[in-house]
């Protein structure tokens, strides 16, 4: 996340090449908070100069304390030393990376880069922070946001950054003790102390969240099972025959998946004693973690009747159709997309932010991907990954299964469109580079398969 101002002459900024989050320190981390990579694939970063800048003293409410959220506070700040910025989140803890929860829940997570910023950054800035708090109401004849206990707070501008919630499948039992999804830190705490008297435990859904979760908790000695309605695991992060080389890996850890089944019912009378699949099959188990997606948080913009599909619909600048209300990150809706990832809400937020203090700014959506480090394994996808049946693919592939190595490249019209990296990942760079730029089948091949 980009910092307003570097604190001495040995402070520098670090960019992770694999995610493109900024970190500032006289060394990189260790590990990446946002996608896990090491040291290794941080670069030295120059940050870009802003040229606007605005002298009014307007008051701009974000409602979402996250990577957008602050995202955006930054992006005002930059442009604008006398503007009131408010930021209101129901969560009372300040902005933390939320992709490193599930390092949080074993203990290894660094705590030097959980939290974005400590409470002296708000301070420094003249952010007015309040936590712990939810807004119920958005008023936009008289442009105020009405809090739960109802303290009532103007803005000239707002921001939504109201993020997503983890959608909970109508499953039977669903309501057990010991059954947790996992989106806050107080949800991580939770899991933490009841994973400590379990034995075993049932991951509903084998995305990236799910596996995370999954290898976490076996690192912690639990006997883990992963059930997954899809036929193969990371449905979308992978091809099949990419699937295969990562299950075979999984495999080894230990790790039992169900694949192609449904969970019907959660087994027990108070509390879980394991799950129920819709072939008849019972697995036994203590606690269940539920990881099937997130949807955005609309309700507040719905009750003004604001544009909304899946997400609130926003353009290029992330207006929304109300006037004087932006929107971003997960909540956000951009030409039919929303991501749901990190690096997304971050340039969101700082377009919001930089249009809403009065510059112009435009986003363009992002490179779609994702990396998911466990299992003693690391994943990488980019790009489209040849499920577009209206385009004619050519795809080149190396594999060696025994090694749960993998590499897959797609093109379409001699125009490199996606790839896939399994177990060795170094390669990923050539990856980004070649989707941002189009590189051809012959210089992809010799970059990443030869």
């Amino acid at each position: 996340m980009n910092t307003l101002q570097k604190k001495d002459d040995n402070t520098k900024l670090w960019r992770c090449i694999i995610c493109g989050e900024i970190f500032e320190g006289t060394e990189p981390p260790e590990i990446c908070p946002t996608c896990g990579v090491g040291r290794e694939e941080f670069e030295l970063y120059e940050e870009e100069k802003v040229e606007y800048t605005s002298g009014t003293r307007e008051s701009i409410v974000i409602i979402g304390n996250n990577a957008a959220g602050i995202s955006a506070a930054e992006s005002i700040r930059k442009r604008n030393e006398n503007v009131n910025i408010v930021i209101v989140d129901k969560d009372p803890n300040y902005a933390y990376y939320r992709p490193s929860l599930s390092d949080y829940i074993s203990n290894s997570h660094d705590e030097d880069y959980f939290y974005l910023h400590n409470g002296k950054w708000y301070d420094e800035n003249n952010i007015t922070l309040k936590l712990g708090i939810a807004v119920t109401k958005i008023d936009k004849i008289n442009k105020k946001i009405v809090l739960e206990k109802g303290e009532k707070i103007s803005y000239d501008k707002l921001i939504l950054a109201t993020g997503s919630h983890n959608f909970i499948p109508p499953i039977e039992g669903i309501s057990k003790k010991g059954v947790f999804t996992i989106k806050t830190l107080a949800d991580a705490d939770n899991v933490k102390e009841y994973a400590s008297k379990c034995k075993k435990v049932i991951i509903i859904g084998a995305g990236l969240l799910g596996l995370e979760a999954g290898w976490e908790l076996k690192k912690l000695g639990l006997d883990v099972s992963i059930i997954e309605m899809a036929p193969r695991i990371l449905p979308k992060q992978l091809d099949q025959e990419g699937a295969k080389v990562f299950e075979k890996g999984i495999d080894k850890t230990g790790i039992s998946i169900y694949k192609g089944v449904t969970a019907e019912s959660i087994l027990g009378s108070d509390a879980v004693t394991g799950v129920k699949l819709d072939n008849e099959t019972m697995i036994e188990a203590e606690m269940v973690i539920v990881s099937s997606g997130v949807r955005p948080n609309i309700q507040l913009a719905k009750d003004i009747d604001i544009d909304i599909d899946k997400g609130i619909l926003v353009n290029e600048n992330m207006e929304t159709s109300e006037k004087n209300i932006y929107a971003c990150g997960d909540v956000a809706e951009f030409h039919g997309i929303n991501y749901l990832i990190w690096a997304q809400a971050v340039k969101q937020g700082e377009v919001a932010g930089a249009n809403a203090v009065g510059d112009i700014m435009v986003y363009k959506n992002i490179v779609p991907s994702n990396i998911f480090n466990g299992m003693d394994m690391t994943v990488f996808s980019i790009g489209n990954l040849g499920v577009d049946e209206q385009l004619s693919y050519k795809s080149v592939m190396y594999q060696d299964i025994d090694k749960c190595i993998y590499r897959k490249l797609y093109f379409v019209n001699d125009k490199f469109v996606g790839g896939i990296l399994i177990g060795d990942i170094s390669k990923t760079s050539h990856l980004i580079n070649g989707y941002n730029q189009g590189y051809n089948y012959r210089s992809m091949v010799e970059k990443v398969i030869l």
